[in-house]
């Protein structure tokens, strides 16, 4: 090694040391600026708000992509069903720096339930809104006596039981989302309970009544409660499903659903069939507003520039640009900044806005009586159903057909609620065992075990017999289902197809029974026939593989 002594002694080592001393000959490092991350904004919200959001955030980024310092800033949207993410963000499973809620009682919720790991939705600012509707069939409107778009909703539900035979089946059935697992659940229950407890909307504008008690709900309200849920038909987590069902009622069966307004334009804008229009009313007790607003967090992450930018996101929907991009997507605005009450012009459209009547508002619930009504709407006061499950086992279902169809049902039937009853049936050439309505799970998944397949396919027999098995005057106090699953045409049916779609639509014209149908591809399988008797009975098809038969029987069974 060369000592530091022979190294100063050499001319090179002189120089280099020289210029050391006099930092006059050492190349200066360039001056950098330190590169600034990027601010994201984690913005939990219902799927049913995604597209306008999408929208908004990429026009909020044309003029309000960086801070005032010149840093960047992201919106990450996270879609997440509303009572599910008052919940996880309450216990802290999810993560996030603001949350657009429709309801403030969800808000209330999930402060009231926050954990160690979670944090509480404060700052709470208003955004859009929607209210509930009654979406009917153009043809229902003159039997609901509804005048001027409004019906009144106690005569309604008192018309249904009149109008309902000794057995409990009515020729009017109605539908909302599951209060927990659709967008409009929330509304649905709020409105229901607030009538239950008596409430009436006195006024004419866009005030709520102020609702503050967190006394428990009474004997009578979920008496009240109960007696109405035994009228619906169905429940859902689609909206769309619902009014689907709702615009291809016939004569025979009357359906109507409560729905957000919102959604209810977007299913009129995009329906083909116009010869089965439906029509919005509002009831005439007063309606329940999804007045979604953006919640922050209080937890320790969340930064005042966080807030600078859900502050900002705030005045762009009050904009007027905020305001004509909520509307072409068929929110209405905030009072406060809204252009409901007089006509202007749209940025997005340039086309004049239309007037439109603000419903009188019912008032939400307390977080307390809403964290009550979802404890016990599943054990207590949500309709049970009654599911029969007809199930193909004939020659051509060998090997992953039956395999998977048996394996879907061992993940399906475990996740239902305790109060739904089951029962199996399964079917060759003729029914091969069948287990009624009620039979214990234990032996629904003995008999499936058990299941070998063998023989023809008398579909449409299994599915006289399925019905007749659901028509039993003992579960008049249930959502009846029907769950077919083949991979094949009726061929060795004693029913032809007309004769099958006689006896279904004459015994459903009396009983509310739900009919799904999913057909398990295979080489050379038919399957016209099904999608024809579906839609001749307001019923749900969809053909599957084997490999995605779980998630199809998981998508059918939101609809029941």
């Amino acid at each position: 090694m060369i000592s530091s002594r022979i190294f100063l002694r050499s001319g090179f080592g002189l120089i280099i040391f020289s210029c050391f001393l006099l930092s006059g000959c050492q190349r200066q490092p360039e001056t950098k600026k330190p590169v600034q991350a990027t601010v994201v904004v984690r913005l939990v919200h219902d799927p049913e708000v995604r597209a306008l959001l999408s929208s908004a955030k990429e026009r909020f980024y044309i003029d309000h992509g960086k801070l005032l310092d010149g840093t960047a800033l992201a919106l990450e949207l996270i879609p997440e069903l509303n009572v599910p993410a008052a919940r996880r963000l309450a216990s802290g499973e999810l993560k996030a720096e603001a949350w657009i809620t429709p309801l403030k009682s969800l808000a209330d919720y999930a402060n009231a339930r926050v954990a160690p790991l979670g944090a509480k939705q404060v700052d709470c600012k208003p955004l859009f809104r929607t209210p509930m509707v009654i979406a009917a069939p153009a043809q229902l409107v003159s039997q609901l006596h509804a005048e001027d778009g409004q019906v009144s909703w106690n005569a309604l539900l008192e018309q249904l039981r009149s109008e309902g035979d000794l057995s409990g089946n009515n020729p009017i059935g109605y539908s909302h989302g599951f209060p927990e697992y659709s967008a409009s659940g929330p509304m649905a229950l709020t409105f229901l309970a607030r009538l239950a407890s008596g409430a009436r909307a006195t006024d004419t504008g866009s005030g709520a009544m102020d609702v503050t008690s967190n006394d428990p709900l009474s004997d009578a309200v979920i008496t009240q409660l109960k007696s109405w849920q035994r009228l619906v038909s169905h429940y859902s987590m689609s909206e769309s499903y619902l009014m689907e069902r709702v615009a291809r009622s016939n004569l025979k069966r009357l359906y109507f659903s409560l729905a957000s307004e919102q959604q209810f334009k977007l299913f009129q804008r995009n329906q083909r069939d116009t010869t089965q229009p439906l029509v919005g009313l509002f009831p005439e007790e007063g309606t329940i507003w999804n007045n979604y607003q953006l919640c922050m967090s209080d937890a320790p992450w969340v930064t005042p520039a966080h807030r600078a930018i859900t502050s900002s996101l705030v005045d762009f929907f009050g904009s007027a640009e905020g305001q004509a991009l909520t509307q072409s997507f068929s929110f209405r605005t905030i009072p406060s900044v809204s252009t409901e009450s007089k006509p202007t012009t749209s940025v997005a459209s340039e086309t004049a806005v239309i007037r439109e009547p603000v419903p009188a508002d019912l008032g939400e619930l307390s977080g307390a009586q809403m964290g009550e009504f979802l404890t016990r709407w599943s054990p207590e006061i949500m309709k049970p159903g009654a599911l029969m499950i007809v199930l193909d086992a004939s020659g051509s279902m060998e090997g992953e057909s039956l395999r998977s169809a048996k394996d879907s049902l061992r993940n399906l039937l475990p996740r239902l609620s305790e109060r739904d009853d089951i029962g199996l049936m399964t079917f060759a050439s003729e029914t091969k065992s069948r287990l009624p309505v009620g039979t214990k799970l234990s032996d629904i998944f003995n008999s499936l075990d058990s299941a070998r397949a063998v023989g023809g396919s008398a579909a449409y027999d299994a599915l006289k017999v399925g019905i007749d098995a659901l028509s039993a005057p003992t579960l008049n106090g249930y959502r009846r289902t029907l769950l077919m699953i083949t991979d094949g045409e009726g061929d060795n049916s004693e029913l032809s197809l007309q004769g099958i779609q006689d006896y279904l639509s004459s015994r459903l014209a009396r009983y509310d029974i739900n009919v799904l149908i999913v057909g398990l591809k295979r080489e050379g399988a038919g399957f016209a026939d099904f999608e024809k008797i579906a839609r001749g009975i307001n019923g749900y098809f969809k053909e599957a593989t084997a490999a995605d038969l779980v998630s199809v029987i998981q998508d059918a069974m939101r609809n029941i």
